[in-house]
């Protein structure tokens, strides 16, 4: 009886031809990620998500980010540079800040979506870490529901994202939902309450749950509910796979 060979699986491959957008550039493991396709896969081409800063706009940043020192082996290679192309917009703003048409557009292009756009600061107030670490991944999902090529969404997450787990536990490859008690909580709910509180009111109440929750932080709690708000979407069908990278420094 023949046996029949499964096709090989090539992480690389998986780029060939394909239209990516990548979000978080700028930032150490989006830089990474940048220069690895860039120079490592044939992918067809890169959107950079970016938001203008200053008097800098979002082609003007993206140009600077390829002159980085980790880009040392593609700046001089203007046919890989060219694979890379600025996208301004901010994941904080509804649609992403683009224009229905922009937005139309980017949906109809895209194949492979890398979220690596976070708020890293460890203790900022409650409002600024939902805005970006749960509020940008809730528009990066609905943006990728819409794109009828997609192949995968990657989110980058955290391996903190459990540090409300026992000490010495083994935390596996899993989404484990917020507990208060015996009561799985709706994130999507406690999100909505929080924002919908004035700033000081939300962090004095964030602070409480963090204590109850056993989180350290406000990072580490954002991006707990951002696991789930994927683990949602994954639920409803989208392609969606969440890594979690250990203790990043520059």
């Amino acid at each position: 009886m023949a046996v029949t060979q499964k096709p090989a699986l090539s992480v690389t491959g998986q780029f060939q031809g394909r239209s990516v957008l990548l979000t978080g550039g700028t930032g150490f493991i989006g830089g990474l990620v940048l220069e690895s396709l860039l120079r490592t896969t044939d992918v067809a081409k890169v959107y950079v998500l970016l938001r203008s800063k200053g008097t800098d706009s979002a082609n003007q940043r993206l140009k600077q980010l390829l002159q980085r020192n980790i880009f040392h082996q593609v700046r001089d290679k203007q046919q890989l540079l060219s694979k890379a192309t600025a996208l301004e917009a901010d994941v904080t703003l509804p649609d992403l800040g683009l224009s229905a048409t922009q937005y139309a557009d980017i949906q109809q292009q895209l194949h492979i979506i890398i979220h690596c756009a976070a708020d890293i600061r460890l203790e900022v107030n409650i409002h600024s870490a939902l805005k970006t670490n749960y509020g940008g991944t809730q528009a990066v999902l609905q943006l990728a529901c819409g794109c009828k090529q997609l192949a995968a969404l990657v989110h980058t997450s955290s391996c903190f994202v459990n540090m409300n787990q026992p000490c010495s536990s083994v935390v596996l490859e899993q989404l484990y939902p917020l507990q208060f008690g015996n009561k799985t909580v709706d994130c999507r709910e406690l999100v909505q309450d929080l924002l919908s509180l004035p700033e000081e009111a939300a962090d004095v109440r964030a602070k409480a749950l963090y204590t109850r929750c056993k989180f350290p932080n406000s990072y580490t709690f954002s991006k707990h509910l951002a696991e789930q708000l994927v683990g949602h979407y994954q639920q409803q069908g989208l392609p969606a796979a969440i890594v979690r990278p250990s203790l990043v420094c520059a």
